[in-house]
């Protein structure tokens, strides 16, 4: 394509309001243009990029069996509520946009498959989403609409969806290594009730939402809604009487009591926690020391609605405003307490009186505690629970999720003609977020650094001065030759300066310039830069096109 008539609005200076790298450059180089809070328009040359960005992924999951389909946005109300899907809207007609294509999927299979001999089967879309975000942050690395790769896998048994989950780890770590991308596999919270593994594909980055734990010994990686970690055991003093009750006047923080005579350290304190679990009241403990993670929470309930509880509503429950909370002869309420607690004796706590705590507090002996579970959130630093390592933690951004959601009510008749449940897998891909790691990961001062393989043009000619005629010419003719071998060319024919030229040519990212002046030109010479080491050499005119072609295989293709 010819420059001119191509749309690559670009940006000299960074615009106000875009602090990451991302941000900056996929809007100075003309890629993309905030239309809302986490939305955003793909110009052309993004668009080229996330069309090979999905060519990538499609390939690689034909080459694997997958198959793909294209589903109905639309969706009857009534299947959704039976299937206990989110609805994002609905009409008067009785239709509704589905979060998800599961139950579409589900109504195929349940109709269709019916042996294991049509087992197994993976099935995928690319469809667009949405994300119900309040506050958006982080420019394109956090957005409200995208594009999703969601595919199920469906075997006959779960040694079946072993063997799914892996092929599909396997197809995405090749999907992105074909993009450029480093990225790490961390265990990932259960996404629902019954499911059975998870799996997050994560790049690291300070200004990712998302938080990660590395071993800096181990290969241990998991999110913080999976995370766990080696702590230190602690002595306590016996305490053999019943808990005793003391003034606590205006003592509402843990570290406030640390501080207050006669309190007690953090890690010798316990928080209680009071949540509304799908409407449920729970009162969930950790150490004071500790921060509660709602997504453990979550998992070990298995609640799908978590809402922290007013503190009137505490008030009338159990007789004190927080700050002044415990569980010591609480019956009304389910107690969940986390694992770092259980066997501490000698502890202090709220008295559920305002102002008021106790000391000599035995967990097993004084709280009712229903359920034991991983409810805290680690911290830097803390043992890793796979050897002597430490936990480092990091910012990081999700691209992928994987998750094997274990055995469905869809059913199949296996080999002895028996019916039998089949086991099902998710797997996702956030499109955009490829993109957007990928920018983070490729640059330099002067702009992009596009991996080849999603380039949105592989070369770039840039003609010093394209109106004088023999550079003209020599430019049309490379972009002749170049567009027959197929290979994407962007000359640049525009009547500007060639420093203007050289800094858009870095700053759009293009693998591959080949620039012609007219001093070499007399001399049969043309000047070829890779783009992501700046290195130059000078090219004969008649063999320019075998050289820039076996320039991108050998420099850009693994």
């Amino acid at each position: 394509m010819y420059w001119s008539n191509c749309f690559i609005p670009t940006l000299r200076e960074n615009p106000a309001g875009a602090d990451t790298p991302s941000h900056q450059l996929l809007l100075r180089a003309g890629m993309v243009r905030p239309f809302a809070p986490g939305i955003y328009t793909y110009l052309p040359l993004a668009q080229r990029s996330l069309l090979k960005i999905r060519a990538r992924i499609r390939e690689e999951m034909e080459q694997a069996g997958a198959q793909e389909f294209y589903l109905p946005a639309l969706h009857l109300t009534g299947t959704l509520k039976r299937l206990g899907q989110k609805e994002e809207s609905h009409n008067s007609a009785g239709f509704s946009f589905a979060a998800s294509s599961q139950q579409i999927f589900d109504q195929i299979a349940g109709n269709e498959l019916r042996s294991y001999k049509q087992l197994p089967q993976v099935w995928y879309q690319i469809r667009p989403d949405f994300r119900d975000d309040s506050q958006p942050a982080s420019g394109p690395l956090r957005l409200r609409q995208f594009t999703l790769l969601e595919a199920y896998s469906f075997d006959v048994d779960l040694s079946g969806l072993n063997r799914s989950f892996q092929l599909m780890r396997e197809i995405f770590e090749r999907i992105f290594s074909r993009c450029g991308l480093e990225l790490i596999i961390a265990e990932a919270s259960l996404p629902e009730i019954g499911a059975l593994e998870a799996n997050r594909f994560m790049v690291i980055n300070n200004a990712g939402e998302e938080t990660i734990a590395q071993c800096d010994s181990c290969s241990y990686t998991a999110d913080l809604g999976k995370a766990t970690s080696r702590l230190p055991a602690i002595e306590d003093e016996d305490w053999s009487e019943a808990p005793v009750e003391f003034p606590t006047p205006g003592v509402r923080t843990i570290e406030a009591l640390t501080i207050f005579p006669g309190g007690a350290p953090a890690e010798r304190q316990i928080k209680t926690l009071v949540y509304l679990l799908d409407g449920q009241m729970v009162l969930a403990l950790v150490r004071g020391d500790h921060q509660l993670n709602e997504t453990k929470l979550a998992a070990s309930t298995g609640a799908k609605e978590i809402l922290p509880a007013q503190p009137d509503v505490i008030k009338q429950a159990l007789g004190a405003y927080p700050g002044s909370l415990g569980a010591v002869g609480v019956t009304r309420f389910p107690i969940i307490a986390d694992h770092a607690l259980k066997g501490r004796k000698n502890m202090t706590t709220g008295a559920n009186r305002d102002d008021f705590h106790l000391r000599g507090v035995s967990l097993e002996r004084d709280i009712k505690v229903r359920q034991w579970a991983d409810l805290r959130t680690i911290s830097e630093g803390e043992g890793c629970p796979a050897c002597d390592g430490r936990l480092n933690l990091a910012g990081a951004v999700e691209i992928a999720r994987i998750s094997k959601l274990g055995q469905s009510v869809l059913s199949v008749l296996d080999r002895e003609g028996k019916g039998t449940s089949v086991a099902v897998g998710n797997y996702v891909i956030v499109i955009e977020q490829i993109l957007v790691c990928i920018v983070e990961g490729h640059y330099d001062r002067d702009g992009i650094i596009w991996p080849l393989a999603v380039a949105p043009f592989s070369v770039i000619i840039t003609p010093v001065n394209y109106k004088e005629d023999a550079l003209g010419e020599a430019a049309d003719e490379i972009y002749r030759k170049l567009t027959e071998s197929n290979i994407e060319v962007l000359l640049d024919d525009r009547d500007e300066r060639p420093g203007v030229k050289f800094k858009d040519a870095d700053l759009i990212g293009v693998p591959l310039r080949i620039t012609i002046g007219s001093k070499k030109l007399q001399q049969g010479k043309v000047e070829l830069t890779v783009r992501s080491t700046k290195e130059s050499q000078d090219i004969d005119l008649d063999s320019v096109i075998d050289v820039a072609r076996e320039k991108l295989k050998s420099v850009f293709v693994k």
